[in-house]
């Protein structure tokens, strides 16, 4: 009886394994890093901004005024490059940065909501568009999604 058993246990795990041998992991191109170190860095920078003022940057022309205002050193993109730096890799169009975000100010650090959504992409790539939360993680999602997370 012992035996069957673990004959049975040996076949349905060789059968599980081997499954899942056949599968590729959905590709992540070096687009997609390059494009979630930008959010990271960008983000960061948005939290930046609130903590120091304890509110969210107004419009894009205030935020990147400030942003050019952070010594290179600490910014980590040369200042010929920044312009650059505001466009999705993987869509080529300007990232959208929601400056309705709530802030609250813990001590020195600006808290944004953890679920909320802070940085987008317009269009995406193959129906999923890149966005960055407030806790700092970055998803990809598609259409429904993000309107879904963004109301």
């Amino acid at each position: 009886m012992n035996f069957c058993r673990f004959r049975w246990s040996a076949v349905f795990v060789a059968v599980w394994f081997l499954s899942g041998c056949n599968r590729d992991p959905e590709p992540v191109g070096p687009e997609t890093t390059d494009a979630e170190i930008r959010l990271a860095n960008i983000s960061g920078w948005y939290v930046r901004f609130a903590s120091q003022y304890a509110r969210p940057p107004r419009d894009d022309a205030e935020f990147f005024a400030y942003v050019r205002k952070i010594p290179a050193n600490e910014r980590v993109v040369a200042d010929e490059q920044l312009a650059d730096y505001y466009t999705s890799p993987r869509d080529k169009q300007p990232w959208q940065i929601r400056y309705t975000v709530p802030v609250d100010r813990a001590g020195t650090t600006a808290q944004l909501p953890p679920n909320a959504v802070l940085i987008h992409e317009q269009t995406g790539q193959a129906g999923k568009k890149l966005v960055v939360f407030g806790n700092g993680f970055t998803a990809l999602v598609d259409d429904a999604k993000l309107a879904e997370l963004i109301r």
